[in-house]
């Protein structure tokens, strides 16, 4: 489990202070993952690395990561590798539960 919080001050929080960086915002998460990895000799030069990972977020969703690795040992002194594979960052609690910010972009000083 992942939790956040992030809490401002009092007086922001009253909307008394013009403009912020954020407001007070908290959100969490449960996180299961399993991951799988296996190495096959499919000869004796030969061989071939098949692995995947899932991820169960319960605030954003699944998503399942394979991955494939092969080497080959063409001669003495050689090897080829070639791998392919997928990933995934779920977004983090501070991007999904944060809460909206204002700021203003420009004044004009009347008083000058």
């Amino acid at each position: 489990e992942q939790t956040y919080s992030d809490q401002y001050d009092g007086q922001s929080e009253a909307g008394l202070v013009g403009g912020s960086a954020g407001n007070s915002a908290a959100g969490e998460r449960d996180i299961t993952s399993l991951f799988y990895e296996s190495v096959l000799p499919v000869m004796e030069n030969l061989e071939v690395n098949v692995a995947v990972r899932y991820d169960d977020y319960s605030d954003f969703g699944d998503n399942l990561a394979p991955a494939v690795k092969v080497r080959w040992e063409a001669m003495d002194g050689l090897v080829l590798r070639a791998s392919y594979s997928e990933s995934f960052r779920a977004p983090g609690l501070d991007e999904l539960n944060a809460a909206t910010t204002f700021s203003a972009e420009g004044a004009i000083d009347y008083a000058q």
